[in-house]
């Protein structure tokens, strides 16, 4: 089930392109990312750094073991994606969730290549520029 502009836009890519839809596309796409990239960000600098990359991976690795229909104890973060069995479709599909459901951007092309869930967490919260916590007065 499509829920807005911006998932109908990267499913009717050719339609998605007309100038017709592009305003309503773009809009929304950018509302719902920005939503789920600031919520992201947001509870990221309540943690330490090393509690960050491992909320992120277990996040990630969440959204793609739904994906591959496999339990989550089953991936390693040091595992690559491409060793899971991941297709040009599921990759599409991987890239589609991570940018709703958490407001990251990647490449198809880096999920079908040798990248691990850990490095592309890695990545990511390198991008996110999340302020680091205060640190209370003694």
């Amino acid at each position: 089930i499509i829920k807005s502009w911006g998932e109908w836009g990267r499913f009717e890519v050719r339609a998605g392109k007309s100038t017709r839809y592009q305003k309503l596309i773009a809009g929304d796409s950018n509302r719902n990312e920005s939503d789920a990239k600031q919520a992201l960000v947001a509870e990221l600098a309540q943690l330490e750094p090393d509690d960050q990359l491992e909320l992120l991976i277990a996040l990630m690795t969440e959204l793609i073991a739904g994906v591959l229909k496999i339990d989550v104890s089953q991936m390693a973060a040091s595992r690559p994606i491409s060793e899971l069995g991941v297709d040009s479709l599921m990759a599409t599909e991987i890239q589609m969730l991570l940018e709703t459901k958490l407001g990251l951007n990647i490449a198809v092309l880096e999920l079908i290549g040798d990248v691990t869930i850990g490095s592309l967490a890695k990545n990511c919260l390198a991008n996110l520029q999340i302020a680091p916590i205060a640190v209370a007065a003694k």
